[in-house]
């Protein structure tokens, strides 16, 4: 754990060797979903999405919607798109901490279950998709 910390935020042949998001209270993996294509994208999904990620745990723990005592027994997961002709910081910032905020609050629900997320796999749709 403690070489993934000393490496987090360096790059090495455009993939980070790890991506745990440094001097967060809530230990946190952040993984995008796409390869890096571009100096531009690479600002969007390493700096505005995981900066949008930190505001959005951090807003929860202190929103009190995850109970700060739980805090040092989990790992949180995060799986963030940005899309490559993404040029709008504030967007990507808004759509990444919304998903962040309502995940969150959806796990600590426990929704959905295994069997609600399999029964709906045909109509799943991404949420903030603007053309549908």
């Amino acid at each position: 754990m403690s070489e993934a910390l000393d490496r987090a935020g360096k790059i090495d042949e455009g993939v980070h060797p790890s991506n745990l998001i440094k001097d967060l209270e809530l230990t946190t993996v952040f993984a995008p979903t796409v390869t890096i294509t571009s100096e531009g994208h690479k600002t969007m999904v390493y700096e505005v999405a995981q900066k949008a990620v930190v505001d959005a745990v951090r807003r929860t723990i202190t929103d009190r919607i995850l109970p700060e005592e739980l805090v040092p027994d989990l790992v949180l997961a995060v799986n963030a798109f940005v899309h490559p002709s993404a040029v709008n910081p504030k967007r990507v910032h808004i759509n990444n901490f919304i998903a962040v905020r309502h995940a969150i609050r959806r796990a600590l629900e426990g929704r959905q279950s295994t069997e609600e997320i399999i029964s709906r796999k045909e109509s799943a749709r991404h949420p903030f998709a603007y053309n549908q």
